[in-house]
């Protein structure tokens, strides 16, 4: 029995790249060749691995801020501590400064991908609200990564 093949419709929120080279293929059949490089795709499972990118950066982001964010509350804390005379402010400095650096780091290798994924036309198309909220939290966190060398120029001037 052939199996008449089933057609992904042309909606602007559904991007079905390409695995190997990027190429959208909303309208082709849902098991295609790509006529851009020839891989066998299933635009179904290609469009899926789109949205769950989406999704595994936007955690990744949200995570960079929440450690940015409880450096920056740690930092402060310290600070407050090393006023006091506490002998703990030099736990609440080492977890400031793990908090920044593991925030900081996690932030550099990511913000390069994201930056070259969106560069491809069928990512922005993928969807569009998480495309702003991806860039929302991409600027939200250079600047609380921005903020962790300023932090700590003030206080080592105070």
């Amino acid at each position: 029995m052939i199996r008449p093949k089933r057609i992904v419709h042309d909606l602007p929120s559904v991007a079905a790249p390409c695995p190997n080279c990027g190429y959208d293929l909303r309208g082709h059949a849902d098991s295609t060749r790509c006529p851009e490089c020839g891989t066998q795709v299933e635009i179904g499972e290609a469009a899926f691995q789109a949205t769950r990118w989406f999704d595994l950066r936007l955690l990744d982001l949200w995570s960079i801020g929440v450690l940015q964010v409880t450096g920056c509350a740690t930092a402060l804390l310290g600070l407050v501590a090393i006023r006091q005379g506490a002998a703990f402010a030099v736990i609440l400095g080492l977890l400031a400064f793990v908090c920044f650096s593991a925030g900081s780091l996690w932030f550099l290798a990511i913000a390069p991908a994201v930056a070259i994924r969106l560069r491809r036309p069928f990512m922005r198309a993928a969807a569009g609200a998480q495309v702003r909220t991806l860039l929302r939290w991409c600027i939200t966190d250079a600047l609380l990564v921005a903020l962790g060398p300023i932090l700590f120029t003030v206080l080592r001037l105070m």
